[in-house]
């Protein structure tokens, strides 16, 4: 890659963080959605008497609620893609920064021996 190609590469990756982390936020929502389903549940439920009892309830409507599952696993996804696009990002970022060092070393050696 060309030096002048960097910005545009790092732009796209920007761009790329930002999509991802509007559909995580989405995703976050949905998450918190189906936690609330399952806390309703357990708020008019007359059986469960005590705290100790709701939340195993809870953590029983957690582990079997398919939409929350569903939910929890595409939330997870998206934040391993998030992740592997910020160090992507960085190592791109980081080379560019090397790469501009590499040209300014290249021209001072030129002006010393020009000089």
């Amino acid at each position: 890659m060309q030096l002048n190609e960097y910005p545009q590469a790092i732009a796209k990756l920007q761009h790329q963080l930002l999509d991802i982390e509007r559909k995580l936020t989405c995703q976050r929502e949905q998450v918190a959605v189906c936690l609330n389903v399952i806390d309703r549940a357990i708020a008019f439920n007359q059986e469960l008497k005590n705290d100790n009892q709701r939340k195993a309830h809870r953590s029983e409507l957690m582990e079997t609620d398919g939409d929350y599952i569903t939910d929890l696993i595409q939330m997870k996804k998206l934040e391993d893609i998030r992740g592997g696009l910020e160090i992507d990002l960085k190592l791109l970022a980081n080379t560019f920064s090397i790469l501009k060092l590499e040209r300014r070393e290249a021209i001072a050696r030129m002006e010393a021996t020009a000089a």
